[in-house]
């Protein structure tokens, strides 16, 4: 082994010293935090999305798939630090994106049937997780039911291997500072999710409109 080698293996060393540290300290505040919050949503994925954004910015060079995806572990066990286990349920078109968005402290269970994991929140889990392409099912079912919302999409930027979802919940989403406003929309008995810029007006109408929740807008993750 030369020198060299040694040298930068105890440089990573180091740093790995290092970024434990930061953690721990990170995670210190992540309790207080959940004292302050006094009762309210500990998943905020509005501001989650703003650290995401702040995060590549500050690296520009680094992989963004691979900074959301560190961010997604620490944002996970901070709110299991917070709140405990959060019960998922997810299509198992949807498993995969659930585990990787949710990654650590959470239970799973994996509903076959659409209909049935739609009516899963909030008796059968905190959060449910649906493949967009289920748009049409997703937009009836908000329609017609009260007190649960879209409250993300899942990846905020594209990652290879995680399909894109809608995450459902019984509360609205904190905003991110760049938003999509989701409304689903009954026209001649074809529902869809009609999606519009926070700063834009509704113009699309059917014979049943409904806002549905609000995103982080995942097309300009730098704004």
């Amino acid at each position: 082994m030369t020198d060299k080698l040694t040298e930068l293996r105890s440089a990573l060393d180091s740093l790995d010293g290092e970024i434990i540290a930061l953690l721990e300290r990170r995670f210190k505040i992540s309790r207080l935090v959940a004292a302050a919050k006094n009762g309210s949503a500990t998943v905020r994925p509005g501001r989650e999305a703003a650290i995401i954004r702040r995060l590549q910015t500050a690296a520009p060079d680094l992989d963004p798939a691979l900074l959301v995806g560190i961010w997604r572990h620490i944002f996970s066990a901070s709110v299991a630090q917070q709140q405990g286990r959060l019960r998922i349920a997810a299509h198992h078109d949807s498993l995969i994106t659930a585990h990787w968005h949710f990654a650590n402290g959470v239970t799973f269970d994996v509903l076959e049937d659409m209909n049935g994991l739609l009516n899963a929140v909030p008796g059968q889990a905190d959060y449910i997780v649906v493949p967009c392409v289920a748009e049409a099912e997703i937009a009836h079912h908000l329609l017609v039911n009260q007190g649960v919302m879209i409250v993300a999409r899942t990846p905020l930027i594209d990652v290879p291997s995680i399909s894109p979802c809608f995450i459902i919940g019984s509360h609205e989403a904190d905003a991110s500072g760049a938003d999509i406003n989701l409304y689903a929309v009954a026209d001649e008995g074809v529902c869809s999710i009609v999606k519009v810029a926070d700063d834009a007006a509704l113009e699309v109408k059917g014979d049943n409109t409904k806002f549905i929740g609000k995103v982080a807008d995942w097309s300009s993750p730098h704004r």
